[in-house]
Parts: C-alpha cells; structure tokens; sequence
C-alpha cells in the first residue's frame, strides 16, 4: 500500500479513466458502478442507480445514487490541496494505522470499500461501499484482539487464528503480530472469508497448509485474494496456499524452498519464482491460469506435474535445468519447444497434451530412457518438427520411434 492519489485526481489502483470531457469524468469501478465528477451539484438525470459523484472542487462524495436520487453527500474536504488532511489514499485491504494524517480518506481498490476522514488517532473501522455487491450485508473487520488468535509462548510463531469471520487482516499494523516470525502449519487453513492478508514484514517461515482451504470458496471466485509474502521469507510449505484462489503470486528471492502443492489450485494469472529455488515440487503451481512462466537459472529439478493443467503457452527452460518430471508441463497450451542440452532426462508424459508443433533438443546426448515409453513425452500434440543435432539424428530416432519422421537435423 504505498501509493497516494490527491483528492482532485482520478481514484487509481485498479479503477481506470475511461472518459473525460470539461463536464464530467468517468471512472469505471465494476460493471454497472462507476464513479462521476464534475464542479456542479449533480442532476437528477446524470449517472444511474448504483452510481457515485465526486463535486470538484468542493469534494462532496455523492451516492450510491438511488431510484429517488443522490441523496447527501459527504464532504472529503480536509486542509488546503498538498497539505496534510488534503489526500486520498490507496491501498489493498484496510489502511494501516501510520498511513495517512488527520482528515485524510482511503479506499480500499480490492474490495471497493472507502473510508474516512482518519482521525488524530486512527482510521474508522467502518466504511462506506463502492462495489454493487458491496450491500454491508456483513460486519466490517473489527480491530483485532487477543481472542482471534494464539501464539507461541515466545510470541514468535501463529499457531492458529481463530477468528472465522475475518476478511482483511493487516498483521504489520498490530503492535503484537508485527513481531511473527512464522505462520504455523494450517494457522490459516480453511478461513474461507479471507480477502487480503498483510504478513509481518520480518516473516521467515509459513507452514504447510498454512492458508489452504478444500475447495474453492465463494470468496475466492468474487474477490481478489491477495496475500503478500514479505522479503525475508526462506520457506513456504506444503500445499501452503492450495485453493485459496489468490489472484497472483510472487515468491520473493531470499525463499530457498517451497512444499510440494504449495501454490496449486489457485487460478493465478500471473507468477514470479524465486531465483533462489532450485526445485520446483511436485504440484507446485498444478491448475493455474498465468499464460507464461520465466524459470530461474538457479532451478535444476522440476519434478512431476510442477505446472500440470494450465494455460502455459510459451515456456523458457534454462540452461541449469537437468530433469523434467512426469507431466511437469502436461495440459497446457504450449505451441513450441526448447529443451537445452543441460537437460539429462525428460521424464514420461512431461508434455503431453499441448499444441506442440515444433520441438527442438539441443543436446548431443538424448535425455531420454531406452527403458521408458518416450512416445509418451509428447503425446496428444500437433507434431510436425522435432529438431536435434546433425550428430544424434540416428539416436533421437531410436529413442522416438513414433516420431522419426519428424527428427531431423537442425
């Protein structure tokens, strides 16, 4: 949560400018809810029900309009433009306790949720909804207590938060949670309301199961779940985050390892791997939904079923890559194909499935098993090349017998 925006510019993150004309400007925030503004007192006939209207340069907040109107606004006005009491600021989740002086407001981007005017002390725990869905038909996040979760006696690991009915959850703004430096095995597991989660900036460890639910959940399909992994994390869990549908992933560099599972079932559409990890599990990031992947040169292993069902269409191996597992990359999309000549070994199945056309091995030595099934490798493709060094044709093709029409020198 590190931008701003001053009260008399666009509210940003993921709203977009769509239109802007001396009038009004539009500011898209979901299908059938958009937010207006202009510099006069808006007419009954602007905008729809469902909509907001920002009055510049008085900052009066309009809406949700309804079938009788607009109702009365409420005033966002703090101190002269550029001084403190004077900015709206942007974030996921709730804002932290330091961000932000007296008079000042926040949205919340993720859940569409404003809130404001902060005072001397702290922001409100209540808020108004800018999201269609958004019906308060809930509890805002009450501020956290001792009851919601238990600790290690030495304060140092989260045993488990027990509190059922918590969406956002800020652990750096807690004067007692800041000081985690573990999230315990399933601490997490099976919250089905989270939404976003801001662990402790000084996180080492998150545990197996640490955040994972059974299935997906309803929150998971609405909301964008966010949950950030702090830099000096070393080591992620198995199945730490299965289904909980988090809408990207970022393993940050310090992580040396994750669990096998860590991060499948989660239909990201984006992915950053640590360049510190030199195995990518079994079922580490099965059923997603990000199109490409870079792998890091650190990485030697990629075990069975790694990046197994997703919407890969282009893929880089890197040069330190030595073994491929089991449908490491089977049911994806993948249209083309290098595999480097680090590569001792490409294991049954690995990329069955795709929409391979066009294969090329760069090693003089096939990384292939005379006691395996290679065909398998490549099964349900589109074959129509398969490239290897002018001195192996003759042993690529023993090794493939179902493709030797296809192997030819490169």
């Amino acid at each position: 949560m590190k931008n701003f925006i001053y009260i008399a510019m666009a509210i940003a993150a993921p709203i977009a400018l769509v239109n802007c004309t001396k009038e009004k400007t539009i500011v898209e925030v979901q299908k059938g809810n958009t937010i207006l503004s202009g510099t006069e007192t808006p007419t009954a006939t602007l905008g729809s029900v469902g909509d907001y209207y920002l009055r510049l340069p008085v900052y009066d907040f309009y809406g949700p309009k309804t079938a009788e109107g607009w109702g009365t606004p409420v005033s966002l006005k703090g101190a002269p433009a550029g001084q403190s009491g004077s900015k709206i600021h942007s974030g996921s989740g709730a804002p932290d306790a330091d961000k932000g002086n007296e008079g000042d407001w926040y949205i919340d981007t993720v859940n569409k949720r404003l809130y404001g005017p902060k005072t001397a002390t702290s922001w409100p725990t209540t808020y108004i909804g800018l999201g269609a869905d958004d019906e308060d038909d809930e509890e805002p996040d009450q501020p956290i207590t001792a009851a919601d979760y238990e600790l290690s006696p030495d304060g140092k690991t989260l045993i488990k938060w027990k509190n059922n009915k918590t969406k956002n959850l800020n652990m750096q703004a807690d004067p007692v949670l800041k000081n985690v430096t573990a999230i315990g095995n399933y601490a997490f597991e099976d919250k089905k309301k989270l939404i976003t989660v801001v662990l402790p900036d000084n996180l080492l460890t998150i545990g197996d199961r640490a955040f994972a639910n059974d299935f997906f959940t309803v929150e998971s399909t609405m909301y964008e779940i966010r949950i950030n992994i702090p830099n000096k994390v070393t080591h992620i869990g198995k199945e730490a985050f299965k289904y909980r549908g988090l809408s990207s992933i970022i393993i940050p560099n310090n992580v040396v390892s994750i669990g096998e599972g860590a991060f499948s079932f989660n239909n990201s559409n984006s992915v950053v791997i640590s360049n510190s990890i030199t195995v990518i599990p079994k079922n580490a990031f099965q059923a997603n939904v990000f199109t490409t992947v870079t792998i890091p040169n650190s990485v030697v292993t990629i075990e069975d079923e790694a990046f197994f069902v997703g919407k890969l269409t282009s893929i880089s191996i890197p040069n330190s890559v030595q073994v491929i597992g089991k449908n490491a990359f089977g049911n994806n999309q993948l249209a083309t194909l290098t595999i480097p000549a680090t590569v001792k070994e490409v294991k049954e199945n690995a990329f069955q499935n795709n929409r391979l056309t066009t294969i090329t091995f760069e090693g003089t030595t096939p990384p292939l098993k005379s006691n395996k099934d290679n065909n398998t490798i490549f099964a349900e493709n589109r074959i129509q090349h398969i490239y290897v060094p002018a001195s192996s044709v003759a042993a690529y093709k023993a090794l493939l017998p179902t493709y030797q029409s296809y192997i030819t020198a490169k």
